[in-house]
């Protein structure tokens, strides 16, 4: 994230639009008083999402008082995706928004496809309605699930689990999320070509 004094940020999709509420106030509790909000709208949503100096510059030239590269990052020297799922990421010239991996967090999220979204997705990139329903069901509880009974199911999953859980494949975790995981991206990802140091990256987006 590159940016010019703030606190933290929420970033959602809505509607094709990105909204990013910017919390600049103080941390009161559990929460951060002084909020404001704020638009990408369709000029930006045109670049693709952040990965340069100039959507920086657009985005901050709109409004904006940071920008988010969370793609752009993950493919940095630094980050702890597994280096199958990088070298997919740099091959990769779309994505699919779905809610496929959803299991306890039943949200759409943006990945590139593998074998999971080969034999799921067909013509709802959603994935299918009883996949979504029990995944809308786990949600309630997810919170009480204790992190070895989820990595416990992250190992067990196959492409073709009916559970898919948001877990994405890390250096040091299954390698069967690659095939069975949510190899996460934004609709930058096509504009990416290198792996890059983090640094080297934060003085090549800043404006």
């Amino acid at each position: 994230m590159v940016t010019h004094g703030i606190h933290g940020l929420v970033v959602r999709e809505r509607d094709g639009v990105e909204t990013v509420t910017v919390y600049s106030g103080k941390l009161d509790g559990d929460t951060i008083r002084g909020e404001t909000e704020f638009e990408f709208g369709n000029e930006v949503r045109k670049r693709e999402w952040i990965a340069t100096r100039e959507d920086v510059a657009r985005a901050l030239d709109a409004g904006a008082v940071a920008a988010v590269a969370g793609t752009r990052f993950l493919l940095s020297e630094e980050s702890r995706a597994h280096p199958e799922y990088r070298a997919r990421l740099l091959t990769a010239k779309r994505t699919l928004l779905t809610e496929l991996f959803g299991a306890s967090w039943p949200a759409r999220h943006r990945v590139i496809a593998n074998a999971a979204t080969e034999h799921w997705l067909g013509d709802d990139p959603r994935g299918p309605r009883l996949n979504r329903a029990l995944n809308k069901l786990l949600a309630p509880g997810a919170r009480y699930v204790p992190a070895s009974l989820q990595g416990r199911m992250a190992r067990a999953q196959t492409p073709g689990s009916r559970l898919l859980t948001p877990l994405g494949p890390t250096d040091d975790g299954p390698t069967n999320l690659l095939d069975a995981g949510a190899l996460y991206a934004g609709e930058t990802v096509a504009r990416i070509d290198a792996v890059r140091p983090a640094g080297e990256l934060v003085r090549a987006l800043t404006p």
